[in-house]
């Protein structure tokens, strides 16, 4: 995603208080990145509205240009 690619669709902010952003795509352990939230905010600004996520929760939307989604990780996404 940082290179240029897709766009981050969905984001988790774990129990422990990682991040991750994903591109909806499945991933390996050498598709992963170490980077910091200023950085991935850099990159695509929208994710600011996301950077207040509490842990355990998510969101994702259907593309850059949609609304997010909030959802805890132990429940379904509000609709």
């Amino acid at each position: 995603m940082l290179d240029g690619g897709r766009p981050v669709l969905y984001v988790f902010h774990d129990d422990e208080g990682g991040w991750q952003f994903l591109d909806g795509d499945d991933i390996t352990e050498e598709d992963a990145s170490i980077v910091g939230l200023e950085v991935i905010v850099e990159h695509d600004p929208t994710l600011v509205e996301v950077a207040v996520l509490p842990h355990g929760f998510f969101a994702y939307r259907e593309s850059v240009d949609a609304p997010w989604q909030v959802g805890y990780h132990d429940e379904p996404a509000e609709e």
